[in-house]
């Protein structure tokens, strides 16, 4: 007997998507507990920054130090402190920007 199956990729991200999301969210609180964790503290504006956001169906780790980009990758002057990056590279595949010297 054969069957013929159609799988409607769309659908498929979809539900994916909604069904992923609460343990997408764990992770992410995880990362944002390591980064705090290894993040430089200087005023604590950048380690205090780190939080998990959402958008829909989206998790997002986010930084609100508006110099945060700067110390997570660096400048020509200041070296990367790459917490964020690091803490995403632990629990997962990243594919994100890349620190200097990283």
């Amino acid at each position: 007997m054969a069957v013929r199956v159609t799988v409607y990729s769309d659908r498929a991200r979809s539900e994916a998507r909604a069904i992923s999301f609460d343990g997408r969210v764990d992770i992410a609180r995880d990362i944002a507990a390591d980064a705090r964790s290894s993040a430089p503290v200087y005023t604590g504006a950048y380690r205090d920054g780190i939080s998990v956001s959402t958008s829909g169906d989206r998790v997002f780790v986010v930084d609100s130090d508006p110099d945060a980009i700067y110390k997570e990758y660096g400048t020509v002057d200041t070296p990367a402190h790459a917490a964020l990056t690091d803490a995403a590279r632990k629990h997962g595949e990243y594919r994100g920007w890349q620190p200097r010297g990283g």
